[in-house]
């Protein structure tokens, strides 16, 4: 297997299992929802590696794959942000947690089929019962919870608009 493709394989793994100890941290005490938010930091790493693996590829099924993994990275980014922003509602912080266990179980299956002869296609991803559970965690969500890192506020900073929904990545996530 090709050196660049082992070591974004190593590097991800490595991302999952961090976001699964933060996970788990979370599960045990859902107060400290904060975590989250390095949950997000990390799987945006995985993103941005796999978007930039996009490029490198000559072949189209090969960038399918990294472009799979980046926006599936990007709507787990998201809900782990605006899930540590839950303020005084901890089942909905324990629902947040579920998902994105799954979701993360599901990111590390994509991560260990690439440079197979195996593949996860869009609509096995995000599919059933997960899809319908993610839809409606995005209703719960309030309209001012951002879906990236915290930025210090300066008159150049994006305004709360310009920050992505659930549905937004979830739209792009189909429309690809």
């Amino acid at each position: 297997m090709d050196e660049i493709v082992e070591e974004f394989k190593e590097e991800s793994r490595s991302l999952v299992q961090d976001l699964m100890e933060i996970l788990e941290s979370v599960e045990d005490d859902p107060e400290q929802n904060k975590g989250l938010e390095e949950f997000g930091q990390k799987v945006d790493r995985i993103m941005g590696s796999a978007k930039t693996m996009v490029m490198t590829c000559e072949v189209e099924s090969e960038a399918a794959e990294y472009e799979l993994i980046g926006q599936y990275s990007e709507l787990c980014k998201s809900i782990g942000y605006k899930g540590s922003q839950i303020s005084g509602n901890q089942d909905l912080v324990n629902i947040t947690v579920g998902l994105l266990f799954d979701a993360t179980e599901t990111l590390e299956k994509l991560i260990e089929l690439v440079g197979t002869d195996k593949s996860l296609q869009r609509d096995e991803v995000l599919s059933g019962p997960f899809l319908e559970r993610l839809k409606w965690l995005s209703t719960q969500f309030s309209d001012d919870l951002r879906g990236s890192l915290a930025l210090e506020k300066t008159e150049d900073s994006p305004k709360q608009e310009d920050f992505k929904s659930i549905d937004e990545v979830l739209d792009k996530f189909f429309k690809s």
